[in-house]
């Protein structure tokens, strides 16, 4: 019998992540074990693949990362200034543009340090659903992140992205 195997976002618990099996006649819930919390795996390009808690040790390192959303249907790529608060990202933005484009939607948003010879460095990408903070006590603790406002004559919003997928990817040192 042909299948697929589909990750369910946001999935991952103490048991391990939650799959569905697709078959042509049926749709089965499969766990699987957790991958281990090990920083020796690497990826078909060589590149040593990230566990989740280096990958949040690294985000919660950097300042700016970039917000990957759609916008009228195209891929929108918009460099931002963020933080990491109570296990998400946190973006601030000017009304309209992005704030309105990402409300609701699963974005993308990416943090590195890499070198210019791309000889080492890192790469971490979370992926989860957007939201726009509204609640009075919520927005009053996320002021006090101090995130920087590129307009600050225009009224702004928080944006809330869930961490549901984190991956990332390291660069080896080459050899000496």
């Amino acid at each position: 019998m042909i299948g697929v195997v589909v990750p369910v976002i946001g999935s991952a618990g103490p048991k391990g992540a939650l799959w569905l099996w697709a078959a042509p006649d049926r749709l089965v819930d499969r766990v699987l074990p957790p991958l281990p919390d090990r920083g020796d795996m690497f990826d078909s390009a060589g590149l040593e693949v990230l566990v989740r808690t280096e990958c949040l040790r690294l985000l919660e390192s950097k300042r700016i990362g970039r917000l990957v959303y759609t916008d009228r249907a195209l891929p929108a790529v918009l460099p931002v200034a963020f933080a990491v608060h109570d296990g998400a990202v946190v973006v601030r933005a000017p009304e309209g543009g992005a704030a309105a484009a990402v409300r609701g939607a699963v974005v993308a948003f990416e943090v590195d340090d890499v070198d210019g010879d791309l000889r080492e460095g890192w790469t971490v990408t979370v992926v989860g659903h957007a939201t726009e903070a509204g609640d009075a006590r919520v927005l009053s603790a996320l002021d006090e992140l101090n995130l920087p406002v590129r307009f600050p004559d225009r009224p702004h919003h928080y944006i809330v992205i869930a961490l549901e997928l984190v991956s990332g990817r390291r660069i080896p040192r080459p050899a000496p």
